[in-house]
């Protein structure tokens, strides 16, 4: 049985869609204007060749745990979560809080074509072993003929929501494992990463809530960044307890 309690947020990914720009690279003075006060620090740029894929990051923001890049054609904002003892309402608050401020900054910095979405990750901590729990995810979602003993397990779904919104789900098993690593000798080690102590197991899930391929507009942008949050907020409140009972 699920004990939310014990379930936390490990990453937050809020992405917008912004209307094509080849010169973004050179509004680095305008975007430190308008974004540096929410990071505390000047950006960086990333230096790769105009020639190359579009949505690569051409500016970078970064803070302690909070990733802000800027592309041709997107904007993205990478929230990690290192205090797995918040209940997941203060993870939450805190996810709500920075979408919100960097997507009204996103809206002033330039055009947006309202294409939009939020990707959160929740783990929740288990004892069992991992071949245990991918058969957990099996015997509840898929349920396939066998072809030999079960390795491992994943489930994905998606949905169209009454607000016509997408939202999908998928289920995975997660290894958190740490090790020291000689710096000096780096490139020349051999890792063998199944050799490494595990500090945790459990199962994860992503939750996907965005607005494709439904574009709205400019000046719609920010009532659907609300939507999407106040999806998120359903979900947790109404709907996670049921998805995780494995």
């Amino acid at each position: 049985m699920a004990d939310l309690t014990k379930a936390y947020i490990s990453q937050a990914i809020f992405i917008s869609s912004t209307s094509h720009n080849d010169r973004v690279r050179y509004r680095q003075e305008d975007a430190e204007n308008i974004f540096g006060s929410l990071f505390g620090s000047q950006s960086q740029q990333t230096n790769i060749p105009d020639e190359l894929d579009a949505s690569a990051p051409r500016l970078i923001f970064q803070s302690a745990h909070k990733q802000f890049l800027i592309s041709k054609n997107s904007a993205q904002l990478v929230l990690g979560f290192q205090n797995a003892d918040k209940p997941l309402k203060t993870q939450t608050d805190v996810i709500r809080e920075n979408v919100l401020k960097v997507a009204k900054k996103v809206y002033e910095f330039g055009e947006v074509t309202g294409e939009l979405g939020l990707v959160v990750t929740f783990n929740l901590p288990r004892t069992e072993p991992r071949t245990e729990l991918s058969k957990k995810i099996y015997d509840k979602f898929l349920r396939t003929p066998a072809y030999g003993t079960l390795a491992s397990s994943s489930f994905k779904v998606g949905f169209e929501t009454e607000q016509k919104l997408y939202l999908n789900l998928e289920v995975d098993v997660y290894e958190m494992r740490r090790g020291v690593f000689n710096k000096t000798h780096v490139d020349v080690q051999n890792i063998d990463f199944s050799k490494l102590e595990v500090q945790e197991t459990g199962f994860s899930f992503k939750v996907d809530i965005n607005n494709k391929p439904r574009f709205g507009s400019h000046e719609s942008y920010i009532t659907e960044v609300e939507l999407v949050m106040r999806s998120l907020d359903e979900f947790i409140s109404t709907r996670l307890e049921d998805h995780v009972k494995l």
